[in-house]
């Protein structure tokens, strides 16, 4: 009689726990199913405004000093920007950057207080849009 018991009680147990396994699954299938969704979206087209995107990515602006000590871009700079556009970024939003030459937070950040600095920054925009 008690191994009758222990017998019942073990397949209880396995019920169970099939039980709790199958709840499981069903929730991990349904997470899935959300996260496939919230992926889905990220590729779809975005309008902000006036501005279309291709996708719902965006690069929230980084300082990458990459620039000269008298605040110039660089082809670092480019290549920098290029390889996020290049990966599917649809919408980067550039480093901060001095607009004044008094406030220079480190010395190598980019600038756009002068004309001077335009032709760089430009090339910066070029490098992205080459891969829309």
């Amino acid at each position: 009689m008690d191994q009758e018991r222990e017998l019942f009680a073990g397949a209880e147990v396995a019920r169970d726990r099939q039980k709790a396994f199958g709840i499981f699954l069903a929730q991990e299938r349904l997470a899935g199913d959300a996260v496939g969704e919230a992926l889905d979206r990220r590729a779809r087209p975005l309008r902000l405004g006036d501005i279309e995107c291709a996708n719902r990515v965006v690069m929230a602006p980084m300082g990458t000093n990459y620039s000269t000590t008298d605040g110039l871009s660089t082809e670092r700079d480019r290549q920098y920007y290029a390889e996020r556009a290049r990966g599917g970024v649809a919408m980067i939003m550039t480093e901060a950057m001095v607009v004044t030459a008094e406030a220079r937070p480190h010395h190598n950040s980019l600038c756009c207080y002068h004309d001077r600095f335009i032709p760089g920054l430009a090339s910066i925009v070029d490098a992205i849009h080459a891969h829309d």
